[in-house]
């Protein structure tokens, strides 16, 4: 038998079947002019079509955003403009927003009667690229290129879409252009002579070869023009520079003939008010700079450029000792932050002298006038003393987690050098240079890495001796399989001020797993390495009973075979195993249990 309250339930559902289908019944039975007056229906309907408009407009810079952000031909220009976010794959289409004009008939008829819906315009296929020509009338345009893998695979669609766009240069606003190979600079000239009043922003690219010739005629004046960005060819010759009179960026980058440092020198003086500096294998690397101690400088001779407005400046170049007797003849503010990256330190003329050292030198020297330390946290990655590699240097002021979300846009370093070959005797200049920091007393945290065995040791102790309020550590290192640690005669006045030490110890090589010699015979027998450095800051003080739990209460340490701190990109895959099992005995509070290193 089946309960009351069962058939209860299935009354009352039954019963609220009914309403709702009569309720159904009764509004289909309504007329539709009843139903528009009372506001059922699709609320969208009801909107102004401008309001309707503003939504589209904010829908396509949505997705002109997302695709320009994965686009890869203009990724080496930075700037304060850039604030796309990086959508990677799942960026859209560039034109999928058209998919609104084909919803419905409203949607339709505002999309097509609305011109500043068509002003964003992508250099794909022709075909759409005159439509929104033809559609924008006469108001600003905004032109995006495509990724830098199909502009390569669709040469002849991307051309068409330029040539097209170049006839219409005088109302581009910000432009990106993949310039074509078979677009004479005749027609580059005539696309970009006379006044553009309305350009702000205009990032050139040849994609062939590399142009000699500037793309700019004598007649060229874009006197809003913000920003300016060339890729793969020349814009210094005499009398076809364009006249920029509030340019606050300048890129140029990949020059096939790189550009005499007397006539840059010259270009960068006529730019007063820029705030952004790149220069991307630009200035020509000979060897007609002086030595330093030389006693008639001819230094001094050569063009000044004063940038007094400069906020960032990025110089790029393959020898170290060129781009900084460049650097030096460039006066800008204390307060720029500098990303300096070169392939080698010195070029055969300067492999042996001391200009390196006092060319770094003056750049510390800049930063003594500071009433506050400009940074507050260094990171340092560095190889084996006995080959060559890569050396990194970074000094930034805030914290470590707004480091991380910001250094995909260049805006949190105050001061990045990359080295990408130097040898020990060079490598003795950059840490004279780190030494000689003005502010290293007030370094709040440190990053450190090294891979490869340290045999002749960097001065490491007298590194970390100069950091007397370092509060964090984060040590990553190699040591070899049958490294015996070196004790520390001083370690309590090793950073006194230190909270927080965050090892990853590997024994394994980095860049094969044959197995190699211990040590080699010439291996120093008093040697201070990070391992050392490590392992005694992780025990000192350390008693028994109450002092022990003291000491680490005070100083909070954890080796860890993963690390939690940003390293930098090189660093990323480096295998690490865990620490030894006597870390059991010392730090009793290890949730993970150490392991053996293999390999």
């Amino acid at each position: 038998m089946v309960p009351s309250s069962v058939q209860n339930g299935v009354a009352e559902t039954a019963k609220s079947t009914q309403s709702r289908g009569f309720l159904t019944r009764r509004r289909k039975q309504k007329p539709l002019q009843e139903r528009s007056k009372r506001g059922v229906g699709f609320p969208v309907e009801q909107l102004p079509e401008e309001l309707l408009a503003k939504i589209f407009l904010w829908h396509i810079l949505d997705v002109c955003a997302a695709t320009a952000a994965a686009s890869h031909s203009f990724t080496f220009f930075r700037s304060d403009d850039d604030h796309l976010p990086i959508t990677g794959r799942s960026s859209p289409a560039p034109y999928s927003w058209l998919k609104i004009r084909h919803v419905c008939r409203a949607w339709r008829r505002v999309a097509l009667a609305y011109p500043q819906l068509s002003t964003h315009i992508f250099l794909t296929r022709p075909e759409c690229v005159l439509d929104l020509l033809d559609r924008s009338g006469a108001l600003h345009l905004s032109i995006y290129d495509p990724s830098l893998d199909y502009t390569y695979a669709n040469k002849e669609n991307v051309a068409e879409s330029c040539k097209l766009v170049l006839a219409h240069a005088d109302r581009i606003r910000h432009g990106c252009l993949p310039l074509p190979d078979d677009l004479t600079i005749y027609e580059a000239q005539e696309a970009f002579s006379g006044t553009r009043g309305r350009t702000l922003c205009l990032r050139l690219m040849f994609t062939g070869y590399g142009q000699t010739s500037s793309p700019f005629s004598s007649t060229a004046d874009f006197p809003q023009l913000q920003e300016l960005s060339c890729y793969n060819y020349n814009i210094t010759i005499p009398g076809h520079i364009p006249s920029t009179p509030h340019l606050r960026t300048l890129n140029l980058a990949g020059c096939f003939d790189s550009i005499p440092a007397d006539d840059l020198l010259i270009l960068l003086g006529s730019m007063p008010n820029l705030e952004q500096l790149s220069l991307d294998l630009v200035v020509v690397e000979n060897g007609d700079w002086p030595h330093l101690d030389e006693p008639d400088l001819a230094v001094g001779k050569k063009h000044k450029a004063s940038l007094p407005s400069l906020q960032r400046l990025r110089l790029c170049g393959r020898f170290a000792t060129s781009s900084l007797f460049f650097l030096r003849q460039i006066e800008y503010p204390p307060s720029t932050s500098l990303d300096l990256c070169f392939w080698a330190c010195s070029q055969a003329a300067h492999s042996r002298c001391s200009c390196l050292t006092t060319l770094l030198m003056a750049i510390a020297d800049r930063w003594t006038g500071f009433d506050e330390s400009p940074y507050h946290h260094l990171s340092l990655t560095c190889p084996s003393t006995k080959s060559e590699g890569s050396f990194h240097t970074q000094l930034w002021h805030a914290d470590a987690e707004s480091f991380v979300q910001e250094c995909h846009n260049g805006t949190s370093n105050f001061f990045r050098m990359a080295f990408y070959s130097v040898d020990a005797e060079q490598r003795s200049a950059i840490y004279a240079f780190l030494h000689a920091l003005p502010h290293l007393p007030q370094l709040r945290s440190a990053n450190i890495a090294e891979w490869g065995v340290f045999w002749d040791t960097a001065p490491w102790v007298r590194l970390l001796g100069a950091m007397p309020a370092l509060q964090k550590l984060n040590l990553m290192y190699e040591v070899p399989r049958t490294h015996r640690y070196t004790p520390l005669l001083d370690v309590d006045a090793l950073c006194p001020s230190l909270s927080e030490l965050n090892v990853v110890e590997s024994r394994m090589w980095r860049l094969t797993r044959r197995r190699r010699p211990a040590a080699p015979a010439d291996a120093p027998a008093s040697g201070v390495t990070l391992a050392d450095i490590a392992h005694g800051l992780a025990s000192r003080d350390m008693g028994e009973g109450e002092d022990k739990l003291d000491a680490e209460a005070k100083l909070g340490v954890n080796f860890s075979s993963r690390a939690a701190i940003h390293w930098p990109r090189t660093l990323r895959r480096l295998q690490c195993t865990r620490f030894a099992s006597w870390l059991e005995e010392r730090l009793p509070t290890t949730t993970s249990s150490p392991g053996r290193g293999s390999g």
